[in-house]
């Protein structure tokens, strides 16, 4: 009995690193998407558009993207 108690601490200790380690590769992986998004905007604000109605509508989509992604997901940013 006390056997199997003890193997069942051991599974629950292994099943809690997992999840720890699931949970901050997830949080690596936002956080790199965030300092992406961030990077794309950081391009798209500094770009010249031409005079193509096209290319402006196209421009301003994903600047608001990105500014709706950060305004979502901006706190998971690295910090520095």
């Amino acid at each position: 009995l006390e056997i199997t108690r003890q193997r069942n601490l051991i599974d629950q200790a292994k099943t809690l690193i997992d999840h720890n380690t699931a949970k901050e590769n997830l949080h690596r992986i936002q956080s790199d998407c965030v300092d992406l998004c961030c990077y794309w905007l950081n391009e798209l604000i500094c770009m010249q558009i031409l005079q193509d109605k096209c290319a402006q509508i196209l421009h301003q989509l994903m600047v608001g993207n990105c500014h709706w992604f950060l305004a979502q997901y901006g706190h998971l940013s690295k910090p520095y």
